[in-house]
């Protein structure tokens, strides 16, 4: 496949999931929990570069590809189960989830698709990327990405917790060790 098709495709998939996570929210009168969600409504913007660059250093045929979305598959369920939990937990307002009704929002529904595409990406990123400086360029995105879960947690959950602390000190360490190898 062309790659200047698949950089358009991955660097406008944040901007169709931010436009449709939007208009979800403002139809289910949310808008003010997707605002507020930091890591949806801003970082994903961090991966509009990150999905242009992304052909360009990462080679794997179709077949590793399509393995990886299906593993991210059972990644984004269990991420958002995950969220689901600790979000009702907590007794947090969400754009995600619709708590009342246990089921995820329409914002929910295309956030659930578009992290499965964003794992998908960047997992093969971190094992399949060669060495160049659009690496190293895609990966300071992703560690500026994984810094900013930091200030998202504490503003989501009113503080940082320790799932979203461990997520950004593993993060940070593997795509640093990725940079370095």
């Amino acid at each position: 496949m062309n790659k200047l098709f698949i950089a358009v495709v991955l660097g406008m998939l944040p901007v169709l999931s931010f436009i449709l996570q939007y208009y979800f929210s403002k139809r289910e009168k949310i808008l003010n929990k997707f605002k507020n969600h930091f890591i949806c409504y801003y970082l994903d913007w961090l991966l509009v570069p990150f999905g242009i660059i992304w052909p360009y250093v990462v080679h794997v045929s179709g077949g590793i590809i399509f393995l990886a979305l299906g593993l991210s598959f059972i990644l984004s369920i269990a991420t958002h189960a995950f969220w689901y939990f600790l979000g009702k937990k907590d007794g947090e307002r969400s754009y995600i989830f619709d708590f009342e009704n246990r089921k995820l929002t329409g914002a929910g529904i295309v956030h659930f698709f578009f992290s499965i595409i964003e794992y998908a990406a960047v997992g093969l990123f971190l094992l399949f990327s060669t060495k160049s400086l659009l690496s190293v360029i895609s990966g300071i995105i992703l560690i500026v990405f994984i810094l900013g879960l930091i200030p998202g947690s504490k503003r989501i959950h009113g503080k940082i917790t320790l799932s979203d602390a461990l997520i950004v000190i593993l993060g940070a360490l593997i795509i640093l060790i990725k940079l370095l190898i």
